[in-house]
């Protein structure tokens, strides 16, 4: 096994954002003294990370036609576009006439770096989601139709689809459901009605092509979190979930669909990140109700985010009493783990109050996220990254590294500690072998791509677990310990 050793000082790169930033350098290089997260990656990754930037500065098409060209500069591969500067809503009842789509200046686009591209979609509209008027459909429909050829004639990689309501007026919400909303009307009624026309929405997005991802940023974490104070049928979204299982009846196999996991928006420690994907997915199956429906849920993978005005503080709402110095940190360890962590292989970063596609992004933000996506690539000829030193392995067969450990205080998001374990993969025999140092661990849990396969009992003499069915993808081992720490160790293959 050939395999590449990341490893870098987080701070190494950090560039002043304001003359104040220069007298915290010292400071910030006693607080990170020690090595950031380490990633064993194969130089053939199995799959190229995939970043796209999704935000409140999101260009229409004619900013795309005049501008494309002088966009290039950004660390992303992929856009979220829309045709107009409104965004479609999806549920809209007037049926959009053809120069709506701009097919032609879709077609006229040279995208360059951009090879993930996707057209946003709001998950809504005033009026409702209008699921038993029948003509309100028709033109739904319609505009569905339209957005697959837009799909088609872009060369895009698919929807983004944004289900959370944003209207004032509640009752129109899509999701919810209530007397008031639906007179004379069960929940399963309406669940049944819903359903049905979310395989009419999905047979709509792929009548010109079917080859597309449907990226929901909410799909289930939201129904989950809401399920631990009430029943389903007082959940905000709760009606999101048999719309999503009528998209999953309805759509072709070479439709993907994936969980954007919005929850991962405030994640702190790697468990956190481990655990969603095998989270989401057992949760997304369960609340299936047909036998059809459960196996397809099978195949729904995760996206992660990263919500940089909340990692960073950027308003008064999002303060979480985490220290300035450290906020950054806490970005480009979030980064790392999520395109570690995203079974679907997309990470969106979410942005507000800053404009990617006109250079108003200061260097330290450019550079955590450029240089964490380069951390999982392979080095090719000629390219910056192949000029660094990799550490490779004294054995093609065994691949070893180490797992550190984090402290999972909110205040100090991922700070890196001492070295917790050694691991050692053997790809022969398909053995896992961890040791310990200087103290044990509650519980061990080892992740085979995205999930949970075996929770083990530390012992002084260390732990071998066989993975027998791991052939390509990722092995992670985290360790929990007492007093809220963790230890995490990854392997990509």
């Amino acid at each position: 096994m050939n395999t590449l050793k990341y490893t870098k000082n987080s701070t190494a790169f950090l560039k002043p954002v304001c003359k104040q930033f220069l007298f915290f350098r010292l400071a910030v290089a006693l607080i990170f003294t020690v090595p950031s997260s380490f990633f064993y990656v194969n130089s053939v990754y199995a799959q190229k990370p995939v970043i796209i930037e999704y935000g409140w500065d999101y260009p229409d098409i004619n900013k795309l036609s005049k501008r494309l060209d002088s966009m290039q500069h950004t660390p992303f591969d992929g856009i979220c576009f829309s045709l107009k500067p409104l965004v479609i809503d999806a549920f809209d009842t007037v049926a959009q006439k053809e120069s709506y789509f701009e097919y032609d200046k879709l077609a006229s686009l040279k995208w360059g770096k951009y090879t993930n591209n996707y057209l946003l979609l709001f998950g809504f509209s005033k009026t409702g989601g209008n699921w038993f008027d029948d003509k309100a459909w028709q033109a739904i429909e319609h505009n569905m139709c339209g957005l697959s050829k837009a799909m088609l004639v872009g060369k895009l990689k698919g929807i983004l689809f944004d289900a959370e309501y944003y209207y004032s007026n509640q009752f129109y919400d899509p999701w919810t459901y209530s007397e008031k909303q639906y007179p004379n009307l069960s929940f399963k009624e309406v669940q049944n009605k819903v359903r049905k026309r979310g395989s009419q929405f999905i047979q709509s997005l792929q009548k010109h092509t079917a080859n597309f991802t449907f990226l929901s940023i909410w799909l289930t974490s939201l129904i989950v979190e809401d399920l631990k104070y009430g029943p389903i049928e007082k959940a905000r979204h709760a009606l999101l979930i048999p719309f999503m299982e009528g998209v999953l009846l309805g759509k072709k196999n070479t439709v993907k669909i994936v969980d954007g996991n919005e929850y991962a928006y405030w994640h702190y420690k790697p468990s956190q990140f481990l655990s969603s994907a095998d989270y989401l997915k057992k949760n997304t199956i369960a609340l299936m109700k047909t036998a059809r429906a459960k196996k397809l849920a099978t195949g729904v993978t995760i996206a992660q985010p990263i919500f940089y005005d909340g990692l960073i503080a950027n308003q008064p709402d999002y303060e979480k009493g985490v220290p300035y110095l450290q906020r950054w940190k806490w970005l480009e360890e979030n980064l790392k783990y999520s395109i570690a962590t995203a079974s679907s292989n997309i990470v969106w970063f979410y942005n507000q109050k800053i404009d990617w596609w006109q250079g108003k992004v200061n260097d330290t933000l450019n550079e955590i996220v450029t240089n964490s996506k380069t951390a999982f690539l392979a080095p090719q000829k000629n390219s910056q990254l192949s000029k660094q030193k990799f550490k490779l392995p004294t054995c093609e067969n065994v691949n070893s590294g180490n797992g550190y450990y984090y402290y999972t205080d909110i205040k100090k998001p991922m700070e890196t500690g001492d070295i917790a374990f050694t691991y050692t993969w053997d790809t022969n025999n398909k053995k896992l072998a961890i040791q310990y140092k200087s103290r044990l661990p509650d519980v061990a849990e080892i992740y085979q791509n995205h999930t949970l396969v075996s929770t083990t009992t530390p012992s002084i003499a260390g732990n071998v677990i066989w993975l027998p069915n791991f052939v390509k993808g990722s092995i992670s081992i985290l360790c929990k310990y007492q007093n809220n720490m963790e230890a995490c160790g990854l392997l990509v293959n």
